[in-house]
C-alpha cells in the first residue's frame, strides 16, 4: 500500500463511503450559521437596555447620561460583541422588572438579587458583585463576659444545687437496691 496516496482516495470519494460522507456534510452545514445569532451578532434594532438608579451600579447625571459600575460593564460587553443599545430609564425596581417582562425591554441592569422566583423567569449572567451583608450593633463599653452573666443570675447555684440532689437520690436508691 503507498502512503502517498492521493486524500480523495483515502476519504472514499467516488465509493459507498461518499454517500455517508455527503450526509454528514448535509446535516452539519445548517449548524455553521447559528453561532452568529450568539457571538459577534450585530444587532440591526439597537438592544433596549432597561436600568433603575442604584448609586454606585447605575445613576444619572443633570443631562441624564447614565453611568456607574453596571454600566461600564455592560458597554464594555457590547462593545466587544458588535451590539448596538439603547438605555431605558425606569423609575423604579419594579418598573424595571416589569419592561422585562412585557418585552419594552431586552436587558435590565441593575444591582438585582437573584432570587428563585426571579430564576425562574430569567436567565441571570453570573453574579458580578458580592456585598456581604451583615447585621451591625453598637459597641458596649464594660461589657460582662458570658460566665459573669451566668454567675450573676444564678443559674450556676441552682445547677450545682439539681446535680447535689440527684447525687444523694441517686446514693439512696443505690443503697437500697444493692441487697
Amino acid at each position: 500500500m503507498n502512503l502517498w496516496q492521493p486524500a480523495p482516495l483515502l476519504l472514499g470519494f467516488g465509493g459507498p463511503g461518499m454517500k455517508k460522507l455527503l450526509l454528514m456534510v448535509a446535516m452539519l452545514v445548517p449548524l455553521l450559521g447559528q453561532g452568529q445569532q450568539v457571538f459577534g451578532q450585530t444587532v440591526e434594532n439597537p438592544l433596549q437596555v432597561s436600568t433603575v438608579e442604584r448609586q454606585p451600579f447605575t445613576f444619572y447625571d443633570d443631562e441624564g447620561t447614565v453611568s456607574g459600575f453596571s454600566v461600564d460593564l455592560w458597554e464594555e460587553i457590547a462593545n466587544r460583541n458588535g451590539w448596538t443599545f439603547e438605555w431605558v430609564r425606569q423609575d423604579s425596581f419594579p418598573g424595571m422588572i416589569e419592561s422585562l417582562v412585557s418585552g419594552e425591554s431586552d436587558v435590565a441592569i441593575a444591582n438585582i438579587s437573584i432570587t428563585s422566583e426571579r430564576e425562574r423567569m430569567f436567565d441571570f449572567s453570573h453574579p458580578i458583585y458580592d456585598s456581604g451583608l451583615q447585621i451591625v450593633v453598637p459597641s458596649v463599653e464594660g461589657r460582662s463576659s458570658l460566665l459573669a452573666i451566668i454567675w450573676a443570675s444564678g443559674a450556676v447555684q441552682l445547677i450545682g444545687g439539681a446535680v447535689i440532689v440527684l447525687l444523694i437520690i441517686a446514693h439512696v436508691l443505690w443503697f437500697f437496691e444493692r441487697n
